[in-house]
């Protein structure tokens, strides 16, 4: 059986996922929790993207984060500085969000008092507090982020002045100069002022007089003896050489190599094992003797003793330089050669695997004077293991130090003395460089392996495939195609040169002529593939399928044909699930298979269940939602099914299918008449989360749901246009263009057509029909043709209405009835109500009213049956205006009233805006006072909500008067009006 592998980026996602639900559960606002984090400035990419993750996750509440840093040890390109931008980025998207939602909501929000620990530094620094949503557990999951920046800077001069009469016990006017003199040196750095004290104590130039029981000095020797000193780190310097016994300033010195902290055993060892001619400290002095150093430099404020005095920690980081300085330049890189020999050759295997990093580290400073040719190798086996060690922390910019290291130590004729160490030392670092973005490095190490003719080609598969991802990264999706097709025809897994429709067509009979060999029943029952090459072919495929997915929907079919061409001929592969999922579609959109596609859809789910197939579960979910469920299942099911598949991704640790499940999710609420406000508020909450995992892509098709949402609930000055705070229409569909995506464009058109008929810009609509039906070429979402068709349809049938190209119009709505007719006869529930819809509309059109009225009657209430909340409203819509312009006001009225008021229940108070104003001048004539009353009540509710206050959002102002209704009072009207 294949044996299943997932990627260090999968574990590394699921290491966040399990973190974030861990601080889910714990954290409250009853209970919160605080973490205090120190010397960020030193943290790994790793731990700020964890940071970064608990900061920005909306559904933990009641966490506090408090980070310090140097501010002086950063700069703008510093990742910690990045990663804090980010996190504030976040919280510019949702700004706007928290005042509105306080305001549109009735919701009780009780937010406890932020209250910072009082932490006082001893040198230049900034604290920052992440407070994570301290609020009670009615509060909006979108509640943004608190962030907030605290300088703390050096002490004044009349404070360092306070804290040493503090400490003499005498009055400020008596250490006023002693003052200056040391906030002159120290600059107000209270670490350096209390070493400089020390420092006038041990020089006695500041003692105390048991005959005046006072402390005395004397200014100007003060003053000369503190200049002399270049600055407080000498001082700290001195103390250790010239104050200290010299036994203890030699364990100090070897426990700086170790670094800030250190483990007492680790420490005996090394000092019982170094040579003495490199310390002073003999061979025979025991463990105790150790300790017993170690405990007096605690009692002199150097170090500080952890837990059971088990390890020590330096008191600060200067003390720690101090003693590494200690070391003459010229011995420090032995110095640290022999510590790392003891290491290595002292400790278990155990103890060395818990400080394989500072072991490592160690030994690279001094590799250079490794000559034996057994010992560099043996250092190179040790930092492939520190490079692992450190992957599986996700700490990859160090891995790739490692390895880079091991390569180095093989020297030029590496490849031919160690060639498969050196193969796994560059696809190690080929894997490290992918995950920290350096594709340039990437390049060249792939390369390096590729130029080799002692490398196999299965193994250069291996590195082809991380090419790939990155080509894909970079969003180079033709050039990632280009190289997958020449790989895979290398594997055997040859496609034809032009991929069209005969391509495709082509390679449908013979999936179809294998499938008739396997019954259903059987394809369960397939055996395993073991062909190894295959199985990467298998991979490859797999692989371009997203990419071929964004660029050509023709390959993308024909890389699925293959895939299900192989495992009916070669055996299962843990990716043979995807295909069987495409192929369902394929029945039931090209074939009219609806049963066989359904079946072919379950195989695939089935397989997912198998040991094997976990890591794919969350693609084929998503596949199977997307293009089978929506022909064959109600859509509350498919949006479960989507839910599931997007908690298996965050799982499995699978983030693009995870986010891609959500964004079909998010699509399916709009689609299937969800409330707006809830709409809107889950596509917020999952925009932040793409944003997190960098889903930069799948965030742009996103925010094109996302603005047409807005467009409908009045959050745009133009609603035909998707520009405002989600989106810039025009710079879309620009990006889409440079970036060679289509389905961006797609959803933009598709969106525009929506907006154009809903809003009756018919003048609009010939140009996006024409958008629209080549987008279908390349958008072949199940969920998606249905609603083109439903709103291609009715527009179809409006320019027939208006007399454009009469003919022409009506014979394109004939065949979308006739394609709609078809997919209902093939069971699709999901469309039951929009044949009696379009039958209105051809009755209509024809002057038969009676009979139209009948048929929007039952297209509402098909739509009704499957909660379809705005497509009642567009059926009753044009029903009343069929009867108001026959001039039956009575049927007008009830039919708009009613249309008005789903509109408002689903929240697109611009739609409902845009029908009053059509038919507010012929209220007084024509309609009875209810409507009227309708109406005015959506004016009256907006102009009281306190818009003044927002200046972030602007509603449409050309639908009913002239004032700006600013983005607040729209949604509360609209949250007031459902209530």
């Amino acid at each position: 059986e294949e044996t299943q592998k997932v990627s260090i980026d999968k574990k590394r996602n699921r290491f966040n996922y399990i973190i974030r639900q861990f601080a889910r559960a714990v954290c409250s606002p009853k209970h919160p929790v605080i973490f205090y984090l120190d010397d960020l400035q030193w943290a790994d990419l790793a731990s700020l993207e964890l940071i970064e993750n608990l900061a920005t996750d909306a559904e933990i509440k009641g966490l506090i984060i408090i980070g310090c840093y140097r501010e002086n040890e950063v700069n703008d390109t510093h990742p910690l500085l990045v990663t804090l931008k980010e996190i504030e980025s976040n919280n510019r998207k949702r700004d706007s969000q928290d005042n509105f939602n306080k305001s549109t909501r009735s919701l009780t929000s009780t937010t406890s008092t932020r209250t910072h620990t009082s932490t006082t530094r001893t040198d230049k620094m900034k604290k920052l507090s992440l407070d994570s949503k301290v609020a009670a557990a009615s509060a909006h999951s979108n509640e943004k982020t608190r962030f907030t920046r605290i300088t703390v800077g050096s002490l004044s001069h009349l404070i360092v002045n306070e804290i040493i009469a503090d400490l003499l016990h005498m009055d400020v006017a008596e250490t006023k100069t002693l003052a200056s003199i040391l906030y002159e040196k120290t600059q107000g750095n209270i670490f350096f002022v209390f070493q400089c004290l020390t420092f006038l104590v041990d020089e006695d130039l500041l003692e105390y007089t048991f005959g005046k029981m006072c402390w005395e000095w004397d200014n100007d020797q003060v003053r000369v003896k503190v200049k002399v000193s270049d600055n407080v780190a000498d001082m700290v310097r001195t103390k250790l050489a010239t104050k200290l016994p010299s036994n203890v300033t030699e364990v100090l010195t070897m426990a700086s190599c170790l670094g800030a902290s250190f483990d007492v055993k680790t420490l005996i060892t090394i000092a019982e094992n170094i040579s003495a001619d490199k310390t002073k400290l003999k061979q025979t002095e025991k463990a105790s003797a150790v300790k017993k150093y170690l405990d007096f430099s605690v009692e002199e404020g150097l170090l500080i003793a952890n837990t059971n005095k088990k390890s020590y920690s330096f008191a600060h980081d200067q003390i720690q330089l101090a003693a590494w300085s200690l070391i003459p330049p010229e011995e420090q890189n032995l110095f640290y050669l022999k510590i790392g020999e003891i290491l290595v050759d002292q400790l278990e295997p155990d103890e060395l695997e818990e400080n394989i990093f500072i072991a490592v580290d160690l030994l690279n400073s001094g590799s250079e004077l490794i000559i034996e040719d057994e010992r560099r190798i043996q250092l190179t086996h040790l930092n492939s293991q520190a490079a692992k060690k450190a992957m599986e922390c996700s700490a990859f910019d160090s891995a790739a130090l490692y390895l880079e290291s091991g390569i180095e130590l093989l020297g030029s004729n590496g490849w031919s003395k160690y060639p498969y160490l050196n193969l796994s030392l560059h696809t190690s670092a080929i894997e490290a460089n992918y995950c920290t973005a350096n594709f340039v490095r990437l390049n060249e190490l792939a390369d390096a392996v590729l130029e080799q003719k002692s490398v196999s080609y299965q193994d250069k598969i291996v590195i082809h495939c991380h090419v790939i991802l990155s080509l894909g990264s970079q969003a180079k999706l033709q050039d990632a195609i280009k190289l997958t097709l020449h790989v895979l025809a290398q594997l055997g897994a040859k496609f034809p040169k032009k991929w069209g429709k005969l391509g495709v067509l082509g390679e449908l009979v013979k999936t179809k002529r294998l499938l008739k060999s396997h019954p259903v029943d059987s394809l369960l029952d397939l055996p395993q593939m073991k062909d190894p090459l295959k199985s990467k072919a298998m991979r490859l495929m797999d692989s371009a399928c997203t990419y071929a997915f964004a660029v050509d929907t023709n390959l993308w079919i024909l890389l699925n044909f293959k895939m299900l061409q192989w495992t009916l001929k070669y055996g299962l592969s843990k990716y043979s699930s995807t295909p069987f999922a495409v192929y369902g579609f394929v029945m039931i959109g090209l074939l009219g298979d609806t049963k066989g596609g359904e079946q072919i859809g379950n195989v695939a789910l089935e397989l997912t269940h198998r040991p094997s197939g976990l890591e794919t579960r969350s693609a084929v979910i998503r596949r199977v939602a997307m293009f089978v469920e929506p022909w064959t299942k109600p859509f509350h099911v498919t949006r479960q099914h989507l839910i599931d598949g997007y908690r298996t991704g965050l799982q499995t640790g699978d983030l693009e299918n995870a986010m891609l499940n959500i964004l079909t999710y998010c699509s399916l609420c709009f689609y299937s008449g969800n409330p707006l406000t809830q709409v809107c508020d889950d596509i917020e909450m999952y925009s932040a989360q793409m944003h997190s995992f960098n889903q930069t892509l799948l965030e742009k098709v996103l925010s094109t749901i996302h603005q047409l949402v807005l467009n409908l609930m009045g959050y745009s000055i133009d609603p035909l246009v998707l520009t405002g705070s989600a989106m810039n229409q025009e710079e879309m569909l620009k990006n889409s263009e440079e970036s060679g995506n289509a389905h961006i464009a797609d959803s933009v058109q598709s969106n525009r057509l929506e907006l154009a008929y809903r809003f009756c810009e018919y003048d609009l609509l010939p140009e996006l029909i024409g958008k629209v039906k080549s987008s279908a070429k390349t958008n072949p979402f199940g969920i998606t043709i249905q609603r083109n068709a439903l709103i291609e349809g009715l527009s179809a049938f409006a320019l027939v209405r208006e007399g454009t190209q009469t003919r022409k119009w009506r014979n394109h709505a004939n065949r979308i009835v006739d394609k709609v007719r078809g997919w209902i006869d093939d069971g699709a529930t999901n469309c039951t109500h929009m044949l009696p819809l379009f039958e209105a509309e051809r009755l209509e059109i024809a002057g038969d009213i009676d009979a139209a009225k009948k048929n929007y009657d039952l297209a509402v209430s098909k739509a009704r049956r499957v909660g379809l909340r705005h497509d009642m409203a567009l059926a009753m819509e044009r029903c009343g205006e069929m009867f108001f312009k026959s001039g039956d006001t009575f049927w007008a009225d009830h039919y708009l009233g009613g249309a008005l008021n789903h509109y408002i229940e689903w929240g697109a108070l611009a739609k409902a805006r845009h029908l009053y104003k059509k038919h507010r001048s012929h209220l007084s004539g024509n309609f009875t006072d209810s409507l009227k009353e309708k109406g005015e009540a959506i004016e009256n509710d907006l102009r009281s909500s306190g818009f003044e206050s927002m200046t972030l959002r602007k509603p449409i102002e050309n639908n009913l008067r002239s004032s700006d209704f600013e983005s607040m009072a729209l949604r509360k009207a609209s949250a007031e009006l459902s209530n």
